[in-house]
């Protein structure tokens, strides 16, 4: 298990390091006015707010795997082992979403507003989906952590 949460926080770091270099800038644009700048920002936000998150995520991950160890073969400790694997699993689908985001998710630049306006529409979508992945897969460990 400890391999586990080890390469989680590997993958994490790494992410973390891809995604600033990817996207190639700061998260701000010489021209904040044009629309593809601001639809870019708009995009980061989200992202911005969701990142810090991720550990959490792997905290909860961890917590959650903690408790299914204390817990017997009692029909109330099995019922709540089978919730744990549920919010386990939106956890990592949660975890897998971001990860497949950032992976994904390229700087259309300005020299197509109509493409790159397009591209970062889906993606705010994505990225979105992505937030409330996240937010669900939290609210569901932390309930069961209570």
């Amino acid at each position: 298990m400890n391999i586990r949460v080890f390469s989680s926080v590997v993958v994490l770091i790494v992410s973390l390091a891809a995604c600033s270099v990817k996207t190639g800038h700061n998260h701000s644009s010489e021209n904040t006015d044009s629309p593809v700048a601001k639809l870019m920002g708009e995009v980061m936000a989200v992202h911005d707010e969701v990142m810090p998150q991720m550990s959490k995520l792997y905290d909860l991950k961890k917590s959650l795997a903690e408790k299914t160890e204390t817990l017997g073969d009692s029909a109330p400790d099995m019922e709540m082992r089978t919730k744990i694997e549920a919010a386990m699993q939106l956890l990592e689908k949660a975890d897998e979403s971001m990860m497949n985001w950032m992976r994904n998710f390229e700087d259309p630049g300005e020299s197509d507003v109509e493409k790159a306006t397009a591209y970062l529409e889906k993606e705010k979508e994505r990225v979105l989906e992505v937030q409330q992945a996240m937010n669900e897969g939290i609210q569901a460990a932390e309930l069961l952590l209570q």
